[in-house]
């Protein structure tokens, strides 16, 4: 079986996740896909380019016989997916959710997402189901802030009464942090 024909508004879907890029007009996300003729490979590729800032583009070059024996259509999202996090850390600086609340409902997005984020931000931080010790590491790193090293309170989940602050996203590179501790950051 060969490289399909790919329609790339799915593929910017998927790596935008639960972000719609309509809601970013600043911002500028596209997915490209090339099937050369006469050429033994597909050429995958992702452009971002944000208003005052320089673009940042990767591409990817799949052979023609990697598709034999695999699902080609699961072979090129995998693709996308691995290109938007190798791109993720030049790009969180101008994450759209930068100043969003720490909460269980806090939308994934592999495009601007921490390599460390491998599944759902819900599965991490809510309190059900079970985890590895890799996974509740995460869960201690996204709940503790990196400047004072206190709690963080999620929104969506049983408060204590306490006086836990609760925490705001700084983008990939700090994660959650109080927002007494990140006063650059404007709250959403």
């Amino acid at each position: 079986m060969g490289p399909p024909n790919f329609d790339l508004t799915l593929a910017v879907s998927v790596i935008l996740g639960d972000l719609e890029i309509t809601d970013y007009p600043h911002m500028t996300v596209r997915a490209e896909y090339e099937n050369p003729p006469f050429q033994a490979a597909v050429i995958i590729g992702l452009f971002v380019k944000a208003d005052g800032h320089d673009p940042v583009s990767l591409r990817e070059s799949i052979p023609a016989r990697a598709f034999t024996g695999h699902d080609p259509f699961r072979l090129v999202i995998q693709t996308y997916g691995n290109l938007a996090r190798k791109m993720s850390r030049s790009l969180f600086e101008i994450d759209p959710r930068i100043g969003l609340p720490l909460t269980v409902l806090f939308p994934d997005c592999p495009l601007f997402d921490p390599p460390y984020i491998e599944q759902p931000y819900k599965n991490y931080l809510s309190k059900t189901g079970s985890l590895s010790v890799k996974e509740q590491d995460v869960r201690r790193i996204l709940r503790t802030c990196p400047f004072c090293q206190g709690i963080m309170f999620c929104v969506g989940l049983p408060n204590s009464g306490s006086t836990v602050e609760g925490g705001v996203w700084c983008g990939g590179n700090v994660g959650f942090a109080h927002p007494s501790c990140a006063p650059w950051v404007t709250p959403v």
